[in-house]
């Protein structure tokens, strides 16, 4: 199957992208930099006509469908966790291998204490 550019395959047997978070479920989410619109899209931030998009921390990047087990210092790889989407909320969370610090934060490498 052919993936638009703009959008990153996150699993080989997915037939094709949802625009809404289902719980259980593979998507498809906009590739970092690009938001999903009303339509179901993957669009810059400037071609987010009327919709608000949160601007996201440093090392955060933002999600309209996010996880309930986002990795912190205290527990790396959350496995007790149902990886369900975190729904109807635009949400930033800490990039692909940062973790969340507890003083809410993300970073790339735990120190003792965070």
């Amino acid at each position: 199957m052919n993936y638009p550019d703009n959008v990153k395959k996150l699993h080989p047997l997915q037939v094709s992208c949802q625009q809404q978070c289902l719980p259980g479920e593979l998507v498809c989410q906009c590739i970092t930099g690009l938001f999903r619109d009303n339509y179901g899209k993957c669009v810059t931030r400037a071609q987010c006509r009327g919709q608000t998009v949160p601007a996201c921390p440093v090392n955060e990047d933002y999600f309209a469908c996010g996880t309930r087990c986002e990795p912190t210092c205290r527990d790396p790889n959350p496995v007790s966790c149902q990886h369900y989407c975190v729904q109807g909320e635009l949400i930033c969370q800490c990039k692909v291998g940062f973790y969340r610090a507890d003083n809410g934060t993300c970073v790339s490498d735990c120190r003792p204490g965070e």
